[in-house]
C-alpha cells in the first residue's frame, strides 16, 4: 500500500517483489498512455519499470528500467531507422510507424536519455506528417522522468 508516496505494505496486487542483491526490487508496468491521441490502446507505449524501496518510498531506477527494456527498443529502432531511409517514409501507413516512434520516444524521455530523445525527434520529423508530430510533441511534453504511474 502506498500513502503519501510512501510504501507501507506490499501484499496482493500488481507489484512483483524480487530479492536481488539483498534488496527488494519491484516491477510495474508504465501504462500512463494507454489512452492517447496517437495510438490505439493495444499500441500504446508501455514498458516495465524497475523500482526499489528507499526509506519507505518507491523510486524508479532509470538505468535499470532503460537496460531491461532494450529488446523492444532495439527492435523498434531497427524498424524506424529503416523507415527513415525511405524517400516515401511519410506515406507509409501511420500504424506501422506510430507504435515504434511513440514507444521509443516515451522510453527515452522517461529514462532521461537526452541524445536518444534528440535522435527520435529528428526521426519523427522525417517520418510523421505534421499533425502527428504535433500530437507526439504534446504527448512527450507530459512525460515525467521517474514518475510512478499509479501515484498521480
Amino acid at each position: 500500500m502506498i500513502s503519501n508516496d510512501r510504501l507501507l505494505k506490499v501484499g496482493e496486487g500488481v507489484l512483483d517483489t524480487i530479492d536481488k542483491n539483498g534488496y527488494g526490487q519491484f516491477h510495474d508496468f508504465y501504462d500512463k498512455y494507454e489512452s492517447n491521441d496517437l495510438t490505439c490502446h493495444a499500441d500504446a507505449p508501455g514498458f516495465t519499470l524497475y523500482m526499489f524501496e528507499s526509506n519507505g518510498t518507491l523510486k524508479v531506477d532509470l538505468n535499470e528500467t532503460w537496460e531491461n527494456n532494450q529488446n523492444v527498443y532495439q527492435e523498434y529502432r531497427n524498424t524506424l531507422d529503416t523507415l527513415a531511409k525511405q524517400s516515401d517514409a511519410k506515406s507509409v501507413d501511420d500504424l506501422a510507424k506510430l507504435r515504434p516512434i511513440v514507444y521509443n520516444s516515451v522510453l527515452c524521455r522517461y529514462c532521461k536519455k537526452q541524445d536518444e530523445t534528440v535522435h527520435w525527434n529528428i526521426v519523427a520529423n522525417m517520418i510523421l506528417e505534421n499533425d502527428l508530430k504535433v500530437k507526439l510533441d504534446k504527448l512527450l511534453s507530459s512525460v515525467v522522468p521517474g514518475e510512478i504511474p499509479w501515484i498521480r
